[in-house]
């Protein structure tokens, strides 16, 4: 969990954190959905889910299995058309400048015959 940061008790922007660690694993030539879901709050027991408009959310390092999306909402949709590990790192950013970054990996195995 990385966050950025901040702390609204001393009158400063609230930490933004990416909320996962890894994502479940695929396979080629099944339809896949996942989410990283993204939290606000100024400690973690105090963290809501996070709705705010012109969030940035984007794969910065390494890449997603081909046949695979991120979009803003922090949906990862798709076929994957390959197998193997593949880590990435995802970056977010709201409107008012807060961000977070988290490393993250998807597992995609063969077609088994």
């Amino acid at each position: 969990l990385v966050q950025c940061w901040g702390d609204s008790s001393f009158n400063q922007a609230p930490q933004l954190a990416i909320a996962v660690a890894e994502l479940s694993a695929g396979q080629v030539g099944q339809a896949y959905a996942a989410n990283v879901p993204y939290l606000v709050g100024n400690a973690p027991a105090k963290q809501e889910p996070y709705s705010v408009e012109g969030v940035v959310l984007a794969v910065v390092a390494g890449s997603l299995p081909a046949g695979l999306a991120l979009d803003a909402n922090g949906d990862v949709t798709g076929t994957p058309t390959e197998s193997g590990t593949f880590a990435f790192t995802v970056f977010l950013e709201d409107e008012n400048g807060l961000f977070a970054e988290q490393d993250l990996e998807i597992e995609v195995s063969a077609v088994t015959p």
